[in-house]
């Protein structure tokens, strides 16, 4: 197309294809390629067999018609600007630049490459923002790891893809925090409960004995055989052993007295103590206010107090 410009070639179509939008320029690539095919393909047939009429032009007269048949069209042909095609290849770094280190240092080094091409000043500030983020002083401010995605979805994603792959890895880790401990509630102890007397057990009047009537004599015919007296079997009681407080209990009471939840928390347990015969300097808790400790605070910590208790109770 008559742009007055000069013609761009198959390889330098291929660069702008890898450098920037490959869906764009794919087009061109392909459009190229088969121009070359057709000129390749005009030039053996014109060489295997040359017309006499051009053969006959060319030593009669040599007419630059002549001459512009026996040469292929610069359009077609491959120009010296072909060797445009280094900047496929990443540029050595200056004299005075040191050389990268650590672990992406292949990957820096491939970068500077990109960043030296003669693209335009977009392209190169492009590059140079990846090197910063990248850890490399390239005058730059860093590139994020959303915008290196962007430039991979919009440019060469072969080039842009390693990029990614870095900053991701570069990202630090979310870290959780950690949950604060609640306290736990202070234990609101219950009022004392009220001591119900025991009912007085009324006492059954003994059974008045009816007399058997006199006037039903009985049979005499019949004699009954003389009863068998059994004797009542003696229960001979089985002597128990009286019960005794562990100390493991005792060890583990003496424990939640020592523990910074009030001072009501720390006489509970002290009178649950003395209740086991632990002298603790308080009045000893009943067995009823045990299991009111347990229905109303830990059933886990009261539930081995009220067992206590009850074998107490039962020695």
């Amino acid at each position: 197309h008559g742009t007055h410009a000069n013609p761009m070639t198959l390889a330098e179509a291929q660069q702008m294809a890898d450098t920037y939008s490959r869906n764009r320029w794919q087009p061109v690539v392909d459009a190229l390629t088969q121009l070359q095919q057709q000129s390749q393909q005009q030039q053996v047939v014109a060489t295997a067999t040359p017309t006499p009429t051009a053969t006959a032009t060319a030593t009669a007269s040599p007419t630059p018609t002549a001459s512009a048949t026996a040469t292929p069209s610069p359009t077609l042909t491959p120009t010296a600007t072909a060797t445009s095609t280094a900047t496929n290849t990443p540029l050595p770094l200056p004299t005075n630049t040191p050389a990268p280190s650590g672990p992406y240092a292949a990957l820096i080094s491939t970068l500077i490459g990109y960043s030296q091409e003669d693209h335009g000043v977009e392209h190169q500030t492009r590059w140079k923002r990846a090197l910063a983020a990248l850890g490399w002083d390239s005058g730059e401010s860093p590139m994020t790891l959303q915008e290196a995605k962007n430039m991979r979805d919009t440019y060469s994603s072969s080039r842009w893809q390693p990029v990614v792959d870095a900053l991701t890895q570069l990202q630090p880790p979310t870290n959780t925090p950690v949950p604060t401990n609640t306290p736990l509630p202070t234990n609101t102890p219950l009022p004392p409960p009220t001591n119900t007397p025991v009912p007085t057990n009324t006492p059954v009047p003994p059974p008045t004995n009816t007399p058997v009537p006199t006037n039903t004599p009985v049979p005499t015919n019949t004699p009954l055989p003389p009863p068998t007296n059994t004797p009542v079997p003696t229960n001979t009681p089985v002597p128990q052993q009286a019960y005794t407080v562990p100390q493991s209990l005792i060890d583990t009471l003496i424990g939640y007295t020592k523990e910074d939840y009030g001072a009501e928390h720390v006489k509970r347990w002290k009178r649950a103590l003395t209740a086991l015969g632990h002298d603790s300097g308080e009045g000893a808790m009943t067995l009823q206010e045990a299991k009111d400790m347990r229905d109303q605070f830990t059933p886990s910590r009261w539930q081995p107090v009220v067992d206590a208790l009850e074998k107490l109770a039962g020695n």
